[in-house]
């Protein structure tokens, strides 16, 4: 379903990035009141294939002849229904592709090698800087948020992509927090299959709900693709003890939205923005909410990107 059909059927849920950017201004004692979590949309302008591009790439190998996507589907739920999930699509096919945990965390490594985090990561940390945010959940592998403190920032990151060691994170820390819910391509544990993303751990579904009674939370790049994080979502949406600033659900204007986020949407406190992307959702908002203010951050950087988002987004 795409984001026009959404937005008919749920009219008072549709925010913009304005709003966004006033709920997220509005703070007392300067202490943040959002937590990001960002997925593989995020990557894209970092030059990281997506989870759409390699979802399509797999289907088109497995198909062969067949060229529409609907009826590339219905084949696969026909003749493979004993692995093929349509609802967990790239889960599925990457499994099929990579059987084991070493196979899969070898590919990751190589889509991720090499990548620089795009214009939207300076605009992101800078707007961590002056203590907007201070916590970002992570689907992603890469290691893109942790590059960019150290190409635009002076702050240090607590980076934690292991269920073991996410209770040494605590709220109230003021150091940046880069949690990956999904492991970390350096470490044969990442998550990435049907059966691996059934569930959060423990402590890291824990840790999450933590947060969750505090802050609000912003959805960027990241589709609702997994049952852990959206069976989590819809439990803790059931309590009017979490996210009492709500859940903002940034969408591409050219995106699909799946049935689980649809549901989701349907719940209070729940909102969609649509956005052009993730470099222009955070372009924006940091010049909204510093009233048009410049980014004070290296040009020598900027020149290592000459890409034509870069040249698009030093003019606004």
């Amino acid at each position: 379903m795409k984001i026009d059909e959404i937005a008919k059927q749920l009219k008072g849920k549709r925010k913009s990035i304005s709003d966004l950017a006033r709920f997220v201004r509005t703070q007392t004692d300067h202490n943040p009141n959002y937590t990001l979590l960002l997925g593989a949309g995020c990557s894209i302008t970092s030059d990281i294939n997506s989870a759409t591009d390699l979802t399509r790439e797999w289907r088109n190998e497995l198909c062969e002849t067949i060229t529409d996507i609907e009826k590339q589907r219905a084949y696969l739920k026909q003749e493979h229904s004993d692995w093929y999930d349509p609802a967990r699509e790239y889960a599925s096919l990457f499994e099929k592709k990579y059987d084991l945990q070493r196979q899969r965390r070898m590919f990751v490594e190589k889509e991720v090698s090499g990548k620089t985090p795009s214009l939207g990561y300076a605009y992101l940390t800078a707007l961590v800087n002056q203590n907007y945010f201070n916590t970002i959940f992570t689907t992603n592998f890469d290691d893109l948020i942790n590059e960019a403190f150290y190409l635009y920032s002076d702050q240090r990151p607590i980076v934690c992509a292991h269920d073991s060691s996410i209770n040494s994170i605590t709220v109230t820390s003021k150091r940046p927090k880069v949690i990956k819910l999904h492991g970390d391509y350096l470490f044969d544990d990442l998550k990435a299959t049907t059966r691996e993303t059934e569930s959060l751990e423990q402590n890291m579904k824990r840790k999450f709900s933590e947060f969750s009674k505090d802050y609000g939370l912003i959805v960027i790049g990241y589709s609702g693709g997994d049952r852990s994080i959206m069976d989590t979502l819809t439990s803790l949406l059931k309590s009017d003890e979490y996210f009492k600033s709500g859940i903002y659900w940034c969408i591409r204007k050219d995106s699909e939205v799946s049935e689980e986020l649809r549901k989701l949407l349907w719940k209070e406190k729940v909102y969609f923005v649509e956005i052009e992307g993730f470099d222009e959702l955070f372009a924006e908002l940091y010049h909204t909410i510093n009233k048009g203010e410049a980014l004070p951050f290296s040009t020598i950087s900027v020149s290592r990107r000459p890409t034509e988002i870069v040249r698009r987004l030093l003019l606004m």
